[in-house]
């Protein structure tokens, strides 16, 4: 036998070994796998309840900027023929947020405004339809809150105010599970504006133009259509939300609006949701208590908690 035929041989006898060891590897891997092993559904895993269990990447995360807690337990859904919202326990260890404002200080006369930091306890007011808890929301449908900001705080002692220089409002869509998406206005791409008096008042507290047009920056793809322009900086979120998927979320204003932009913390709430071949699933808020919500075959579904029955 040649030497050319003795190579050949071994190397056969090398790739067919080779072959083998990755055979034998990936029939080991099988019968490695688990309930916690993404590649196995857990309603279908052996010794896993039947009604599923929660695979722990798939409960929550951890935000590395603040160090919260969040996670979401799937209670059911509402809809059907196609279009559903899932309805979720969510909790969040954030709970707490910081404040930072001014606050007059009359001595020495004639007084001064002084900054101020605080610790606040969430104030989200959507919170009054879907509060559990301490961080603990029910939730199905997004909402939307706005709040303006101030910036260089220069005191009006003429009309006993707080003047800006710049005033910058804030457009946010909140997930049910407590997630946020900025939204940036069209024409400014959410860039701080020089502030102008607010009628009546003769205090320079009012936001510049924004229109009606507002976006994500984050690749998500939303949009926001306000229903009327310029609405959002007088905390009007009347409008649609469109996400990329071409489901439109429907939002009406709750509550009024304080005077001037730096004063705005608004919310609008969903109160319909559509998918993109029309299936419409509308959300009605009775009282403080309830939230009821009518699918596109006319079952309803409502979340209450006890002070309703």
């Amino acid at each position: 036998m040649t030497p050319r035929n003795q190579r050949q041989i071994k190397a056969t006898q090398f790739v067919t070994a080779l072959v083998a060891m990755v055979v034998l590897s990936l029939a080991t891997r099988a019968q490695e796998q688990s309930q916690y092993d993404r590649g196995t559904p857990p309603q279908h895993a052996a010794g896993v309840s039947s009604i599923g269990s929660y695979i722990s990447a798939d409960i929550g995360t951890i935000n590395v900027g603040n160090g919260s807690l969040n996670f979401r337990l799937p209670l059911g859904n509402v809809g059907g023929r196609g279009f559903w919202l899932p309805l979720t326990l969510n909790y969040s260890s954030k709970i707490w947020s910081a404040r930072r404002g001014t606050i007059f200080n009359p001595d020495p006369a004639p007084g001064h405004q002084e900054p101020v930091v605080w610790g606040q306890y969430s104030d989200d007011p959507a919170e009054i339809h879907n509060f559990v808890a301490g961080g603990w929301t029910i939730g199905a449908a997004p909402f939307l809150k706005a709040r303006g900001i101030g910036i260089n705080p220069v005191t009006n002692n003429q009309n006993g105010c707080t003047d800006y220089q710049w005033i910058l409002v804030k457009l946010t869509l909140v997930l049910p599970d407590k997630g946020e998406i900025e939204l940036r206005d069209d024409q400014r791409d959410g860039a701080p504006l020089s502030s102008s008096v607010f009628p009546g008042t003769g205090c320079k507290t009012q936001d510049g133009y924004r229109g009606k047009l507002w976006h994500s920056k984050d690749g998500s793809a939303i949009v926001f259509i306000n229903s009327n322009d310029n609405g959002v900086v007088n905390g009007d979120l009347a409008g649609v939300v469109i996400s990329s998927d071409g489901t439109r979320y429907h939002f009406v204003n709750s509550g009024s609006s304080p005077f001037g932009s730096t004063n705005i913390n608004h919310m609008a709430r969903c109160d319909w949701v559509e998918d993109r071949n029309g299936n419409r699933i509308q959300i009605a808020y009775p009282d403080g208590f309830r939230v009821i919500y009518t699918d596109q075959l006319g079952r309803t579904t409502t979340v209450a908690d006890g002070r309703s029955f």
